[in-house]
């Protein structure tokens, strides 16, 4: 029966993530068909058809056994496209929410985010810590190497962001070759060595051509906030920080 019911709903039988909700969905909706047919046949040959009592049982068994032989594989079959329905709404929210080429958060869902973080601290304070991250040349990175390499940089980017965040951080791209991050419960130190670790990390990719060499590397900026500070005041104060970074000759963290 289980290669029937493999057959049926395409599924791998090892996927438990599927396979255990799905039987346990279905097993409790044979039962009620179970409980349901059987009623119905007791109901019918026992008052209607005034058939004896034995005729009565043998009809009962030969239900129950249809009943289940019929609605299993069925209530399976359902109860795993249910599952995959509900996986799938769940990706594609995903989707919808983050940038595919860095993985981080996309402009939207990150600030809405952060507004939720600070509207609903998980920490006493209330207080944060933002920093604006800018890719360092990516327009001349582009124009010499190809486009390839400067989507490699922006996931290369995503990538370092993510490895230097911890589990309660946000992070996200808000256009082009600028990334955000946030910081719930951060102070100034934290802030400026995590900008710090980013910065020194994103310097490991180096682009090659015959004419050039290409380190790749970023400017931050950092701010950072009391409880309910809006995001839009924080975020201005880093972007000014940004832009002293970009002006001390890039490659370098401002606070």
């Amino acid at each position: 029966m289980l290669r029937q019911i493999k057959s049926l709903t395409g599924i791998d039988l090892a996927d438990r993530n599927f396979v255990q909700p799905a039987f346990r969905k279905a097993v409790s909706i044979t039962l009620l068909a179970l409980l349901g047919a059987e009623i119905l046949t007791f109901v019918y040959y026992q008052y209607i058809a005034k058939s004896t009592w034995d005729y009565v049982l043998v009809n009962l068994l030969l239900t129950g056994i249809i009943t289940v032989v019929v609605a299993f594989p069925i209530a399976v079959y359902l109860s795993v496209q249910r599952l995959k329905l509900n996986s799938l709404s769940v990706q594609l929210a995903r989707m919808a929410s983050v940038d595919q080429m860095s993985g981080l958060l996309n402009r939207t869902s990150f600030i809405q985010a952060m507004r939720d973080r600070i509207s609903h601290p998980t920490n006493p304070e209330g207080r944060g810590a933002f920093l604006y991250i800018d890719a360092d040349h990516f327009k001349q990175l582009n124009d010499e190497f190809g486009h390839a390499a400067g989507d490699e940089a922006i996931e290369f980017i995503g990538k370092v962001i993510n490895q230097n965040m911890r589990r309660s951080d946000l992070a996200g791209r808000l256009g082009g070759e600028e990334f955000g991050v946030y910081l719930e419960g951060g102070n100034q130190k934290l802030a400026e060595d995590v900008s710090e670790n980013i910065r020194q990390d994103v310097t490991l990719l180096t682009f090659d051509n015959k004419k050039k060499r290409f380190t790749l590397t970023v400017s931050i900026g950092v701010a950072t906030h009391e409880a309910g500070e809006k995001p839009s005041h924080f975020m201005k104060t880093a972007d000014k920080n940004l832009y002293i970074a970009k002006s001390r000759g890039r490659n370098c963290v401002a606070a």
